[in-house]
């Protein structure tokens, strides 16, 4: 069961972990030629329950926030332990392709973190505010963890910055300048969310307490309506041997006037200037430092198409296009979702499907067309794949149908139903990093394929239950069911059964 289904706290990224996580799906899936390729930097985030906001509570005394005179301290702290439990992990694909490895397919763990912080501001200067922050994170497995890591845990940085604020009351005008190790995301977090790996020995894979990345250097520019940011993010990975990815980029958005927060249209670009992190090709062909000088344009529209008859309706279209004129690269990633809310009615329903769709390479053609997905938002109401099957299929050569149902029981209990029909967007070409890796006969002769014959994937449902115990404190109780499709079932060559997981995640946030 994975941190997508987790209790409603900001965005708690899931990182992918590292080699020896890789080499567990790989044995899942099947090993092919591709052992040494090093795994994707991160698959997803926590992103909120969200079913439906609870009616706007009186405002109330933050007891962790200290002012006097032109100072203000402001102390936070995220904590939590989550037990979990996996029966049939992986779809019991282990005991077709790796028997020997004798991976567990049942188990059960429990995740803890202390994730504590402090910011302080100055305003004591006309038209300037100065700002620096400083958090730690300390997390830990009891037990191994699906990926075969835990009893393990680390206390570590997560969060060192500062920044100063210029700004004109008048004009609404302001630049933020900040430096050092902080989170940064923009738009819907399809692409850049999450900048800290988790796992592995620094425990807490699923819940993936940290996100803040190893450096930044971000200039925030706003006037009225229109934002523009610049940025250089550091990717801040567990080891050195990992890849070290540094991105340079911007973006420009603009908000619509009627829903500040929920109408905005924007573009990002991203350039990977800098990272040792392999790209594969269909069949099964490594390419060395393939991210390094891939570029990304980054269109994204949300609306209230209509804001007067029905204001609970919303619309978001996201698309990018990837290109690297190094490697022959050429790749795309469309997101569409609709949904709508009906705020008057019993426990204020909101019903939403999305289908988004990330390119593989086409084993036919000579340019690479495998999207890389960066670091996105991988949370259940974002841009996770599935909710067991996204920690099998990250965000490329796959495509998803997610219809969801929120449900505010009362104020203080929300249910959440999703389902996923996911499915590879190029059959017979690499799902992750190459596993399944075998010899087909096509016309008498042997031909390397990887991936799934048939587009087929999985299809997964995850019912979700949210207790609110105060304002900053959650109880979460989840179950997913992942079923696999016909064209695992044909990769594997024999019939598999469903994967079902649970947990029960307590959460803390101030």
């Amino acid at each position: 069961m994975n941190s997508r289904r987790a209790s409603p706290q900001p965005r708690r990224p899931h990182l992918w972990p590292t080699a020896a996580s890789l080499a567990l799906a790989a044995a899942c899936l099947g090993q092919a030629a591709v052992a040494a390729a090093s795994p994707p930097e991160v698959v997803a985030t926590q992103a909120p329950a969200d079913p439906a906001a609870p009616p706007a509570a009186s405002p109330q005394v933050d007891p962790l926030r200290f002012e006097h005179g032109p100072w203000t301290v402001r102390f936070g702290l995220f904590a939590g332990s989550q037990l979990v439990g996996e029966n049939n992990a992986f779809w019991g694909l282990s005991d077709v392709f790796a028997p020997s490895a004798n991976y567990s397919r049942n188990r059960v763990w429990d995740e803890a973190w202390l994730v504590p912080s402090v910011r302080v501001t100055y305003s004591g200067i006309d038209s300037i505010d100065l700002y620096a922050g400083l958090g730690l994170a300390a997390t830990g497995n009891l037990g191994r963890d699906v990926f075969e890591q835990g009893n393990s845990g680390r206390v570590s940085l997560e969060g060192a910055y500062g920044g100063v604020v210029l700004k004109d009351a008048g004009s609404g005008f302001t630049l933020d300048l900040s430096g050092g190790q902080q989170t940064y995301r923009y738009g819907s977090g399809m692409l850049i969310d999450l900048g800290a790996q988790n796992g592995n020995q620094r425990g807490a894979a699923l819940v993936s307490p940290r996100k803040a990345w190893e450096y930044t250097g971000i200039a925030r520019f706003t006037a009225g309506r229109i934002s523009a940011d610049v940025f250089l993010l550091d990717y801040n990975e567990i080891g050195a041997s990992d890849p070290d990815t540094t991105l340079a980029g911007g973006t420009f958005e603009y908000r619509f006037a009627d829903a500040s927060a929920d109408a905005f249209v924007g573009v990002g670009y991203i350039n990977a200037f800098e990272s040792t992190m392999p790209y594969i090709r269909a069949p099964l062909t490594i390419i060395d430092d393939g991210r390094r000088d891939t570029q990304t344009i980054n269109p994204y529209l949300r609306v209230k198409p209509l804001s007067d008859a029905l204001p609970g309706l919303y619309a978001a279209i996201e698309g990018a296009y990837q290109w690297n004129d190094r490697i022959d690269l050429s790749a795309h990633a469309f997101s569409a979702e609709i949904g709508h809310q009906w705020e008057g009615a019993a426990m204020r329903p909101k019903l939403s499907y999305a289908y988004r769709i990330f390119s593989g390479d086409d084993p036919g053609t000579a340019t690479l067309e495998r999207f890389d997905p960066l670091f996105y938002d991988g949370g259940v109401h974002a841009f996770a794949s599935g909710s067991n099957a996204a920690l099998t299929f990250y965000n490329t050569n796959v495509a998803t149908h997610r219809v969801s149902l929120n449900l505010a029981l009362t104020p203080a209990d929300y249910v959440t139903l999703s389902y996923w029909h996911v499915q590879a967007a190029e059959t017979n070409s690499p799902l992750q990093f190459g596993q399944g890796g075998r010899l087909q006969f096509i016309d008498g002769q042997p031909v390397l394929v990887s991936g799934v014959p048939t587009d087929h994937l999985s299809d997964d449902i995850y019912l979700e239950y949210v207790r609110a115990l105060t304002p900053n404190a959650y109880l979460t109780l989840g179950v997913g069911v992942s079923f696999p499709g016909s064209g695992l079932e044909a990769a594997a060559g024999r019939s598999l059964d469903p994967w079902a997981g649970g947990l029960v995640n307590l959460s803390f946030n101030f």
